[in-house]
């Protein structure tokens, strides 16, 4: 495995690093809150505070992102609330708690932890069963490429990665610095913060799902964490055993759903926070969490709570107002959105077919539990579950929408079947609990006296069979998706290889920027290497023109040395037969020729 066991380590331990300011903040935000509701409160408010405060202080005063400045701010943030969490403990007015005594012992948190194991085990399940422990999607090198790019530049607005030629900003830059947090917090490398965060997300997605169905006056902890372990993974519409911007997105968008669910005045007030750092990782998402929290007004006004209806639909809106007026950065993303309004059908830059629509990525159980889920949400539940039901339902209108008639946006499109997803299982785990309070009702009706015996577990025996047999279906489906593999674990060593040590061939006259690679395997090789390329046939598809010929020339075993002067490429990955070259490393040549500036 390219990842070492000691890199893991550090990840996990920069996490707790990134958890304890929040998780103290959190006594100063609730006294009311379960310990897991802390922790996920404390990584993620954190992450939200350092990820804001870092583009801030990058986009308004041009300050750039290092490790020290990501310290600083670390500081800033745990200092205050160190010393006020101190001061308020020597005053008797706060009660620290880590993990309440006992409760490890209790049934239900044994099972959540069972629960919380497999679901790690489920989401790293691609690697597992592939035998490959690389990120998987050309997407995931892209990121992984902008991250690099964020970090040795230390700005959001970088200097393409790939041509090394050209300013970019890309929407997802929440991500990227995200991303760089961990990196600068933990210390371990990208590569193990791109194969290991899926799964972790992974975890903390049914911990967030545990903590809402707890919450809710009709629990539904234990099969909400069970379902959305089960959220599909495709290399079309991406998924959480992918580390990409939709999956912190997803794990940000539960989080939302939970703020609201609390309907206290702070919890709402920290609404537009969440919206703002969930607008900077994926703008796409922020749109669902939006509609989802006006619905959810909506419900709260038929409820007759119309103090906090008004106050949460005026917090929701606002961040994305003060975008609108006081910033021009995503000027086009928002254009793009408001004309999608009028019908107008617009197509990516590259073209993909249309998602096939099958309801086995998520399996039929799981859908059958979401339509008793949806009944029992309007025949028993409170306006959170209602919301939700309704909200899925309107999803599902969306991308009809787009897959039938054209309308809309194929960004929006593709991320909302994610979202979808993630509403089916939290109301199919809500169906599952009231299907199971249900037979426990009828079992003791009169009319069933004759056969109380044999129906005495049925209340037990049913949903467990029936998760059971989820199970059986999705780890199938699970181990039936098709992956595909840019590079192989040898690429990877050699270009870790050629990353750290091509600085020692490098002088005034030879720079060795640009590399002559595969078409194919370029977007990694930029990212890891940090080397320039001159073409790529997968994304970002750059001088595709250009592929053909690339191609060629490895192919001929690179004897074509004017292909190396025109196109002023100076490293070399592949099998050369040149006098003209160096070898310096297996399949790695360095063309000292060509004089470069």
């Amino acid at each position: 495995m390219p990842v070492e066991p000691a890199e893991l380590l550090k990840l996990l331990i920069g996490l707790i690093f990134l958890t304890i300011p929040g998780y103290l903040s959190s006594y100063l935000f609730s006294r009311n809150l379960m310990f897991l509701e802390r922790a996920v409160f404390g990584l993620l408010s954190t992450l939200a505070f350092l990820t804001i405060a870092c583009f801030a202080f990058n986009s308004l005063f041009h300050i750039s992102i290092t490790q020290t400045i990501i310290w600083l701010l670390y500081a800033i943030f745990l200092i205050p609330i160190l010393i006020v969490t101190i001061y308020l403990k020597i005053l008797g007015r706060l009660h620290l708690s880590m993990i309440p005594k006992g409760v490890l012992k209790t049934p239900t948190t044994l099972l959540l932890l069972i629960l919380l194991s497999f679901c790690f085990l489920l989401m790293f399940l691609p690697h597992l069963s592939n035998q490959y422990y690389l990120p998987f999607h050309v997407d995931e090198w892209i990121h992984y490429s902008s991250t690099r790019a964020l970090l040795e530049q230390g700005t959001t607005s970088f200097i393409n990665p790939y041509t090394g030629s050209g300013i970019i900003s890309l929407p997802e830059k929440g991500f990227y610095l995200t991303t760089a947090l961990l990196h600068g917090v933990s210390t371990t490398n990208l590569t193990t913060i791109f194969l290991f965060m899926p799964a972790l997300i992974g975890v903390l997605l049914s911990l967030t799902a545990f903590i809402i169905g707890q919450r809710s006056p009709r629990r539904f902890g234990l099969e909400a964490a069970f379902l959305v372990t089960f959220l599909p993974t495709t290399v079309r519409y991406l998924g959480p055993s992918f580390y990409v911007a939709s999956t912190l997105g997803l794990l940000l968008l539960l989080f939302l759903i939970w703020l609201a669910q609390l309907k206290t005045l702070r919890s709402i007030l920290l609404i537009p926070v969440f919206i703002f750092y969930l607008f900077l990782v994926h703008p796409s998402i922020v749109l669902a969490a939006i509609g989802i929290l006006l619905v959810y007004t909506v419900f709260l006004l038929i409820e007759k709570d119309y103090r906090t209806a008004i106050t949460i639909a005026g917090l929701t809106v606002l961040p994305i107002i003060l975008v609108v007026l006081f910033t021009s950065q995503w000027n086009s993303i928002i254009d793009l959105f408001l004309s999608s309004l009028t019908g107008q059908h617009y197509q990516l830059d590259y073209n993909l077919p249309n998602i096939l629509v099958s309801f086995t990525d998520l399996g039929l159980l799981t859908w059958g539990l979401l339509i008793i889920g949806a009944y029992y949400a309007f025949t028993r539940a409170t306006a959170l579950l209602r919301t939700l039901s309704i909200s899925a339902i309107a999803f599902v209108i969306v991308i009809g929408l787009y897959d039938k008639f054209g309308y809309g946006v194929p960004y929006v499109y593709e991320r909302l079947f994610l979202c979808l997803f993630l509403l089916v299982t939290l109301i199919a785990g809500f169906g599952l609990a009231e299907l199971r309070r249900t037979l426990a009702d009828l079992k003791e009706k009169e009319r069933f006296n004759r056969i109380k015996k044999r129906i005495q577990n049925i209340d037990k025996l049913l949903p467990i069979t029936l998760g059971i047999l989820i199970l059986l279906i999705a780890v199938h489906t699970h181990l039936s998706i098709p992956y595909y593999q840019m590079i192989t674990e040898q690429d990877y060593q050699t270009f870790t290889w050629i990353h750290d040590n091509i600085d020692d061939y490098r002088d005034i006259n030879h720079s060795y920027q640009r590399a002559a690679v595969d078409p194919y395997k370029a977007s990694p090789f930029s990212a890891i290497t940090g080397l320039y390329i001159l073409t790529s046939s997968m994304n970002p598809v750059y001088r595709y023109d250009l592929a053909p010929k690339m191609e060629t020339f490895l192919a001929e075993k690179c004897r074509n040395t004017s292909f190396l002067d025109d196109y002023k490429l100076s490293v070399i990955y592949g099998d050369a037969d040149n006098q003209n070259l160096t070898k310096i490393h297996d399949h790695v040549y360095l063309y000292p020729e060509l004089k470069e500036p």
